[in-house]
């Protein structure tokens, strides 16, 4: 006995309702699953919404501290660099002072300048004088530097006032002598070749005070950094250079004191990234920090990058820093990251600390997550019962009455045609209307060739109608014979192109396929039969599967002529119609043209792809 099939409906149904159990199977093993993590990580939840709440709020404190850190060390730079603007304007009067001197010296008082010695360097206040060298007498230089002696009166306030900070005040005559104050102990002797001292050589070509290089007293052992300005004389010429020695560890005081916090430092670099100033640094060997051996290494790049800012190394370490616009120097601080981040750490402790309330979110999120279960398993379920009812029968409807026209077919109805939709449904129902025509048409022609095989006379004729038949049944292609007379051209034609407009191809194309129909017609009805009479077969077929091709055969049993053996010409106006002429244009528009002779028959083909 033969199995009952099961229906296309049944199958969708059971394939629902197997997906729903097989769904709700891995939905409650998900349901225990969630529920055993929940269980689990209540204790996980409340610590981790406490964290995330303690570090949003640490975040901004943290990025508050590091404003307020930048901030400090750009007030400390600022401070600095007021300081040196304070003795870069003394350098100013200075030198104002001294063109006065030079525009009225008989407004003044001479200042007999003794020549310096070892005894100078008793009072620090008092001027003397120090010669280049023995190749400048003192009798052709004593009266300008009793002139400028005169600057003592201004000099004396200022060390007086910054004792500790100068340590002396002098100036570099362009004449070969030096008239200084304080202790520099390089002048304290009677000759002294400055001229090519930094300080005189950079003085000399700048147009107001500037700052040197950082150097080391070779007495004291301290690091000085030397304010100078030039002076002219009363014509205007250069006189001189001006210049003020500032002990650095005095500038650096208020900075190395400065509170940051437990192991923090502030310090302070030239230019080229040399310390020039920080707590407890070896006066004698200076660091830099572009070396790796540096500590601030890895913070080099951004310190010296001439702007203010914070950054940090790969311990988490803090450098903030800012620049000190007159001296091209820069102010840096080191914090330790705990120093910074202390504010941020005590908040998000007390965050912490009141994030008890977390067992009973999750407690209650594991209620909400059971009751949330149970409704979906019954939604879940009552949902695929009701769908898979609705789709099974929208899905199956059209097959069914797909199947009825199939039926009425079956039964001889060719009339029935199936109503196609835009799926693909749709396309199976439009395969099937086709197949319908097809059948109704070869019914037709059935009965036509019943009808015209009694008036047909010879075996050739009875061939030929048995040929028709045969490629009306495989659909190897479509074929006519006609007369071959000129008045049958544009039947032939009229073939062509029903056949073309089928395929869809463009009207361009079969203007093309037009103009070789008529030149290759043209030339069998008037040359391939001299004596007159008997016809020609066109046999028109589409082969290719994408790109598509239009394959025409022209078959007669005229005389033999092979058209591509003629030499080629190009055609004109007044070319008789089917001299080579035609030819050339016929195998320039077409994409292949060949020749065969066969059976008596000349075969000629040509294709043109569209």
């Amino acid at each position: 006995m033969e199995k009952k099939r099961a229906s296309l409906q049944q199958k969708i149904r059971r394939a629902a309702l197997f997906s729903c159990i097989g769904g709700i199977a891995i939905m409650d093993i998900l349901w225990l699953v969630s529920l055993f993590i929940l269980q689990s990580t209540s204790v996980a939840d409340s610590e981790n919404l406490g964290m995330s709440a303690a570090q949003s709020c640490k975040n901004a404190v943290l990025a508050q501290s590091e404003q307020a850190l930048v901030k400090d060390i750009q007030n400390y730079a600022e401070g600095l660099d007021d300081r040196l603007g304070e003795f870069a304007d003394y350098l100013n009067d200075f030198t104002y002072y001294a063109q006065k001197l030079y525009e009225a010296p008989g407004s003044f008082v001479s200042s007999q300048l003794p020549l310096a010695n070892a005894a100078s360097a008793l009072d620090n206040y008092s001027p003397h004088l120090t010669l280049r060298d023995l190749t400048v007498p003192l009798n052709s230089v004593r009266s300008e530097a009793n002139l400028l002696g005169n600057l003592k009166h201004v000099w004396e306030p200022v060390m007086k006032n910054h004792n500790g900070a100068v340590l002396s005040v002098y100036l570099g005559a362009a004449n070969g002598f030096i008239i200084s104050c304080g202790a520099q102990r390089s002048f304290m002797q009677p000759y002294y070749n400055f001229y090519e001292c930094p300080w005189y050589s950079t003085g000399k070509d700048a147009s107001g005070p500037i700052f040197t290089d950082i150097y080391i007293d070779s007495y004291d052992k301290e690091r000085v950094v030397t304010c100078a300005s030039p002076f002219n004389n009363k014509n205007g010429d250069f006189a001189g250079v001006m210049c003020i020695d500032i002990l650095v560890s005095d500038l650096a005081k208020p900075i190395e004191e400065a509170k940051l916090g437990d192991g923090a430092h502030a310090f302070l670099i030239d230019s080229s990234g040399e310390i020039i100033a920080s707590p407890n640094m070896d006066k004698e060997k200076a660091e830099n920090i572009g070396d790796s051996s540096c500590a601030a290494h890895e913070a080099a790049q951004s310190i010296l990058s001439g702007e203010a800012g914070i950054t940090t190394d790969s311990s988490g370490n803090y450098y903030a820093y800012a620049p000190v616009p007159s001296s091209g120097w820069t102010l840096a601080a080191y914090v330790p990251s705990s120093v910074v981040a202390a504010p941020a750490e005590a908040i998000g402790l007390d965050i912490s600390e009141k994030t008890g309330f977390a067992d009973n979110v999750t407690n209650r999120n594991i209620f909400l997550a059971v009751c949330v279960m149970i409704f979906a398993f019954i939604a879940v379920t009552a949902a695929v019962i009701i769908l898979s009812r609705r789709i099974s029968r929208r899905l199956t409807a059209p097959l069914l009455e797909l199947k009825e026209d199939v039926d009425k077919i079956r039964g001889g109805d060719l009339s029935c045609r199936a109503e196609a939709s835009n799926d693909e449904i749709g396309e199976l129902a439009r395969s099937l209307n086709d197949i319908t025509d097809s059948i109704e048409k070869f019914t037709s022609d059935i009965n036509y060739a019943a009808d015209k095989k009694s008036g047909l006379s010879g075996s050739d004729e009875l061939s030929a109608l048995c040929l028709e038949f045969k490629n009306k049944m495989t659909g190897e292609g479509d074929e006519i014979t006609l007369a071959a007379k000129a008045e049958n051209i544009p039947e032939a034609t009229e073939f062509i192109n029903a056949r073309l407009k089928k395929a869809g191809c463009k009207k361009k194309l079969m203007a093309l396929i037009d103009m070789a129909t008529d030149e290759l017609m043209s030339n069998i009805a008037n040359y391939a039969y001299p004596e007159g009479g008997d016809s020609v077969t066109v046999r028109f077929r589409v082969i290719g599967g994408y790109k598509r091709t239009a394959e025409i055969t022209f078959t007669d049993s005229g005389i033999e002529f092979d058209p591509l053996s003629a030499p080629l010409r190009r055609a004109s106006n007044k070319s008789p119609v089917g001299d080579s002429g035609g030819i050339y244009r016929v195998r320039k528009s077409m994409d292949s043209m060949s020749y065969r002779r066969a059976e008596g028959r000349n075969i000629l083909k040509i294709e043109k792809r569209f």
